[in-house]
């Protein structure tokens, strides 16, 4: 599996500070998790993915990086990890499938990574919901409508948003993805922040924004 533009916004965005346990939901091929463990170096993190060949790769990735003592794989369906864990988490994050009213991938894991077939925003909420700490945040990111959708989803929940950057492509360009926490407390003060990749044209013009919050992660920027 490709490392995704996704999935690098928001191992860089999701709020770290304070937290000693956290969790990916679908973790790919673990750069999340990396991420997440880079930049807090209290963090233990599990990971958890459904698909077999998405947990070999990322036990790989981890194995080879700095931080593989404090990053653990498991081969399960987040459903089946809320009811087996005994573990409560300070931070859970998710890039989560999203085309769930779309045509279905040509390929299974592709189908599984794009598409909520395997995993409802409602089944994603419930797991999140027992395994989050009462103080705990839980960060994704989601196509614009997709994230509105589990917005309002979540209150079902007692989830609540309490922090919210849109994210543009390119200058000029309304917002294509929604990076979201949520808490379980109640916000009455949302400020909805924005960030955008690209300045102009060429293939590496990023904004300052952009470099500045991915700057520890490619040596590019």
């Amino acid at each position: 599996m490709k490392v995704g533009t996704d999935g690098v916004l928001l191992g860089a965005w999701a709020n770290v500070n304070g937290s000693t346990t956290a969790l990916d939901i679908g973790t790919g091929t673990g750069v999340i998790a990396m991420m997440l463990a880079q930049r807090n170096r209290e963090l233990v993190v599990h990971a958890v993915d459904i698909d077999p060949e998405s947990c070999l790769q990322a036990s790989e990735n981890m194995n080879t990086s700095l931080f593989s003592a404090r990053l653990t794989v498991f081969h399960a369906s987040i459903q089946e990890h809320a009811l087996t864990s005994g573990f409560k988490y300070d931070l859970i994050v998710s890039n989560p499938p999203f085309f769930s009213a779309s045509m279905l991938s040509a390929t299974e894991p592709q189908q599984h990574a794009r598409h909520t077939t395997k995993l409802s925003h409602e089944d994603l909420l419930t797991a999140v919901q027992h395994l989050l700490k009462p103080d705990g945040r839980f960060c994704l990111i989601l196509p614009i409508v997709e994230g509105k959708k589990i917005t309002n989803t979540a209150e079902r929940f007692g989830l609540y948003c309490s922090a919210c950057t849109e994210v543009s492509s390119k200058y000029g360009k309304p917002p294509e993805r929604l990076l979201l926490q949520f808490e379980f407390k109640e916000n009455s003060d949302l400020q909805t922040e924005t960030i955008t990749i690209l300045a102009g044209e060429g293939r590496h013009n990023y904004t300052e924004k952009y470099t500045e919050l991915l700057r520890d992660f490619y040596t590019i920027l």
